[in-house]
């Protein structure tokens, strides 16, 4: 599906991507909102994501050209930070905002709203099953670690890694009652990954937690994209 996101930083793109990221979904970012209503005929997005952060007093002119010009009625988030207020949330809930979900997606709740609102396709449901993924096992000779703080309690959590693919890794914590209350989607950043005698810092998106958790690169060190 495509999402139209309008805002004009980087990192709330960024952030947004990752919580995406198990799911088929075609981001389609704008800086400007002029731009963006300009273009809703080419772009035709199946729904809106829209910075009142970063336009806080765009987001209406932008919701009623929305509802006023496109021709078929498609669900708007905000992303809001603490300044708005409760004043503004009547409003956003009057004018049928979908959802208001704070730019730092960081609340497990409104993560849900999000993807519930959207109903995106999980990768690989819209074209039948993903095609079964390249991996290997490391050995105790690869040296593979990985190490990561809890995001809420920062306790260190430690295990084996027990498989690799491409862009995803398998992660058997040592201390499975410290990952219980991980849900996915969850960007998981700054973790300690050992390669051999390389250490890298590396950004992680949770996309599973059952018996292990499944783990997706936002970037993958080039020691393991080599094997590839």
């Amino acid at each position: 599906m495509k999402v139209l996101l309008i805002c004009e930083r980087e990192k709330v793109k960024d952030r947004l991507a990752s919580v995406l990221s198990p799911y088929d979904v075609e981001v389609l970012w704008y800086r400007d909102p002029i731009k963006a209503m300009d273009n809703l005929d080419e772009t035709d997005p199946e729904a809106v994501i829209l910075s009142a952060s970063d336009f806080p007093r765009h987001w209406k002119v932008f919701l009623a050209f929305l509802q006023g010009t496109f021709p078929k009625a498609i669900p708007v988030f905000l992303l809001i930070d603490d300044t708005f207020d409760e004043e503004e949330r009547s409003k956003a809930d009057a004018l049928g905002i979908r959802g208001v979900i704070h730019e730092e997606l960081t609340d497990s709740q409104e993560r849900e709203t999000l993807i519930r609102g959207l109903h995106p396709p999980q990768k690989g449901e819209a074209g039948g099953p993903l095609p079964k993924e390249s991996y290997f096992e490391p050995g105790p000779a690869d040296r593979i670690q990985l190490l990561f703080l809890h995001p809420e309690t920062l306790t260190l959590i430690e295990g084996k890694v027990t498989r690799i693919g491409k862009d995803t890794l398998w992660f058997d914590p040592s201390k499975k009652e410290k990952t219980l209350d991980l849900s996915p989607p969850l960007l998981l950043k700054g973790c300690s990954l050992r390669v051999g005698n390389s250490l890298h810092t590396v950004d992680l998106t949770l996309v599973e937690n059952r018996e292990q958790l499944v783990l997706r690169f936002l970037s993958i060190p080039p020691e393991l994209e080599e094997r590839f």
